[in-house]
């Protein structure tokens, strides 16, 4: 059984990863601002369930879990493609980069409480 902090660890990091990605390509299209979208809502909640359920446990335990998970995920993936691009709310590109650093700081924080 796997902890459920580094389940939420995991899930930090994986969202960490993806508003990183999105901060980056932001930078280089050359756009100041970044627009969430219900797609990038998607994507972030995809890779909420990513982080939770890439851990790996010695004896192989929960395949079907993790299985339905990445399922799951994939088609949130596949469903932000073909929904309409409409703004929900715009920042800058900088916080998003700040808001992944919290997110690291969160996962840190719950992987080094699973640790005790």
């Amino acid at each position: 059984m796997i902890p459920i902090q580094l389940r939420a660890g995991g899930s930090f990091m994986a969202l960490a990863v993806v508003l990183v990605i999105l901060a980056v390509i932001t930078f280089f299209a050359g756009n100041a601002l970044f627009t969430f979208t219900p797609a990038t809502v998607l994507i972030c909640i995809a890779a909420l369930l990513f982080g939770a359920f890439i851990t790996v446990t010695p004896d192989g335990s929960g395949l079907r879990s993790r299985f339905v998970a990445q399922l799951a995920a994939t088609l949130l993936i596949i469903v932000s493609i073909f929904i309409p691009d409409i703004p929900l709310f715009v920042t800058e590109t900088y916080w998003l980069l700040l808001w992944a650093g919290a997110a690291v700081l969160c996962a840190l924080v719950l992987r080094r409480s699973a640790a005790k």
